[in-house]
């Protein structure tokens, strides 16, 4: 990842104030049952009419996904600085809503977890790199149509989109035998081997960047570019995640904050490579932590 974030580093260096061409390399899926020409590529359409909503201006044609990230960057941080509410409270290892979102959504959404459940019963001590190693599995082994039956499974898993990828970049740097030295062993028995964490660990250091499904980020997006006003495809919102009364203090249309927040959501991986200690992106993270909470009522 540290060669990853070398070369955006250096990209935008060379073309400065610049904006999306080819996407990422999907892996190949088997194509989706009962949906004529619902093909397994993820749809960046709205990227450009979303970005020209926010901003006024049309992105280049031949912008890349780092160029366009860096446009997204720039709008975030015109909003308010986040910070006052993290700096007010200690945060856990592992936050509560992610432990609440564990126990609400397994086994129907998400995989059954015996540390987690440790963790809650007080049986294990709770870590946040074995809380962010979860997190990346459950983005992995998302599927697009669970989420839109889901709203408060889709809320959750983009808040975990938003709350992870510090961690995961650190986490990064560490070779599988190193993770499983020290996250894996110290709580091994005879009984128990935890082998659930060596598939996180194992996961984790064999995929690349892109390792949400092509129609896990379409689900995850579309939703919000509906409720922005653009036009979108409703088979991936079946029930609906968001809606109501967006945060007042942003200045920004209600319409512009959800495409502000599918835009984080899509470029999230590449902002945060690109100014690893933002924020920001946080606004939207508890925007979603709230809608989670609104549907786990």
């Amino acid at each position: 990842m540290r060669n990853v974030i070398i070369t955006m580093l250096f990209l935008l260096a060379a073309v400065p104030g610049a904006l999306f061409a080819g996407g990422e390399e999907w892996e190949d899926l088997p194509p989706i049952e009962g949906f004529s020409g619902f093909d397994q590529e993820h749809s960046e359409d709205y990227v450009t009419d979303a970005i020209k909503e926010l901003t006024g201006k049309v992105p280049r044609p031949d912008a890349t996904r780092a160029e366009l990230a860096a446009i997204v960057l720039e709008l975030l941080e015109q909003l308010p600085t986040y910070g006052l509410k993290e700096v007010a409270m200690v945060q856990p290892p592992i936050p509560d809503w992610v432990l609440r979102g564990y126990s609400q959504l397994n086994p129907t959404c998400v995989s059954h977890s015996r540390y987690l459940d440790g963790v809650i019963d007080g049986t294990q001590v709770a870590e946040r790199d074995l809380g962010a190693l979860y997190g990346f599995w459950c983005v992995y082994d998302a599927e697009w149509f669970s989420l839109s039956r889901h709203a408060d499974y889709k809320a959750w898993l983009s808040a975990v989109m938003l709350q992870y990828p510090p961690a995961w970049m650190a986490l990064s740097g560490e070779s599988e035998p190193s993770l499983h030295a020290r996250l894996v062993v110290p709580r091994q028995t005879p009984d128990e081997p935890f082998r659930e964490i060596d598939n996180w660990i194992n996961n984790f250091t064999k995929h690349n960047e892109a390792f949400a499904k092509p129609k896990v980020r379409d689900a995850l997006v579309q939703e919000l570019t509906s409720h922005g006003g653009l036009e979108s495809d409703e088979r991936f919102f079946e029930d609906t995640a968001y809606g109501g009364p967006t945060p007042g203090d942003f200045g920004l249309s209600q319409h512009n904050f959800y495409l502000l927040a599918a835009l984080s959501l899509e470029f999230f991986q590449e902002i945060y490579e690109l100014e690893p200690t933002t924020k920001q992106l946080n606004h939207f993270r508890d925007y979603f932590i709230s809608a989670f909470n609104y549907h786990a009522q």
